[in-house]
């Protein structure tokens, strides 16, 4: 996640491509104060197809923004290079954006980014994945270890929801944003047929499973998951696993203002706001799921409130890792030091 303020000084920035020596000095900076990371993040894009999620740390509006050129991403390539010992290589390497699936050399960028990591991970909204002859092409075409697609929530109606903006009419369909309603009637709630964004990313979910099985490639299928009070994982994989699909991994990630979140409110928060109960209740029905062999392997990744964890030992919790800072290069080449993952 990022900051506040660096959120802003990020976005007040000149918006323009680095040349190969401002790429260098800003990766040497880095690498001078933190040390080479083990992992780190290279955004291809600030475009993203929906644009409307509250707590995106873009901040870009749906359509807009840019794109990395080769340029940039070889320079970006080649610093890296210099900077890890003879014969290393950095653990891995996540491509989120904007939607990197947006981006036209998306295979190639991912194969180049195994010269400097034993592992690519892309990072996903899912909605490109659900056309079965792009998402077999990407996967063909690429040496993935990991595609982790993004859901706001497993239950439809909810993902729907905090995927849009305050301002969206979907909020009308909504009883006073009862949540508690929403989940226990199961009402249908989308933007209309053409914007049901949880339809399309789970039909993207099951292709990619299927996909994998087809080729017969060795990667995981993994979900980042946001919390939120509702504690959907069950209803997740069941819904996967009707329509013939399989998730090897869950990130679960715990909400924290970030991008959009900085700028103001949203009626979608509180519903994530972390509590003891939601907390305690995914990890239950993460050990279950895991231990029926219906799912391979869970993680949380974002650090809980100091009172949560403590309540449930989560330091001694087996899916529970304490969040680290970890590099991104933006789509000009710019370092940030501040993403949490």
């Amino acid at each position: 996640m990022v900051s506040p303020e660096s959120f802003a000084q990020n976005y007040e920035r000149e918006q323009r491509p680095l040349n190969e020596e401002e790429i260098r000095a800003g990766w040497g900076n880095y690498t001078a104060e933190y040390g080479v990371p083990e992992a780190l993040v290279i955004e291809p894009t600030s475009r993203c197809d929906m644009g409307t999620c509250p707590a995106c740390y873009m901040n870009s509006e749906c359509g807009r923004g840019d794109d990395m050129t080769p340029e940039t991403f070889a320079n970006v390539l080649a610093c890296i290079k210099e900077s890890l010992p003879e014969g290393e290589k950095l653990g891995q390497v996540w491509i989120p954006g904007g939607e990197p699936t947006l981006v036209d050399n998306l295979p190639e960028i991912i194969n180049a980014s195994k010269d400097v990591a034993g592992e690519v991970c892309l990072v996903t909204n899912g909605l490109n994945l659900a056309n079965y002859e792009y998402a077999r092409d990407l996967i063909e075409r690429s040496d993935l270890d990991e595609i982790a697609i993004t859901l706001s929530s497993g239950n439809a109606d909810l993902d729907n929801l905090l995927r849009a903006a305050d301002d969206d009419p979907i909020w009308r369909q909504v009883p006073e944003g009862d949540v508690d309603a929403v989940l226990a009637e199961g009402r249908g709630i989308t933007s209309g047929a053409e914007c049901d964004f949880h339809e399309r990313v789970m039909q993207g979910i099951v292709n990619v499973s299927q996909i994998k099985k087809e080729l017969d490639k060795d990667f995981r299928v993994a979900i980042n998951l946001n919390m939120h009070h509702g504690a959907d994982l069950d209803e997740l994989l069941r819904a996967v696993e009707d329509r013939g699909g399989h998730i090897d991994l869950v990130l679960f990630q715990a909400f924290q203002p970030a991008g959009r979140g900085v700028v103001g409110t949203s009626r979608s928060f509180e519903w994530q706001a972390h509590t003891e109960e939601m907390w305690r209740e995914y990890i239950r029905q993460a050990e279950e799921a895991i231990r029926d062999g219906r799912l391979g392997a869970a993680v949380f990744v974002d650090p809980a409130p100091r009172e949560i964890e403590e309540a449930l030992d989560l330091e001694n919790c087996p899916f529970y890792e304490k969040a680290v800072e970890t590099p991104a290069f933006d789509q000009y080449g710019r370092v940030r030091a501040n993403v949490v993952s």
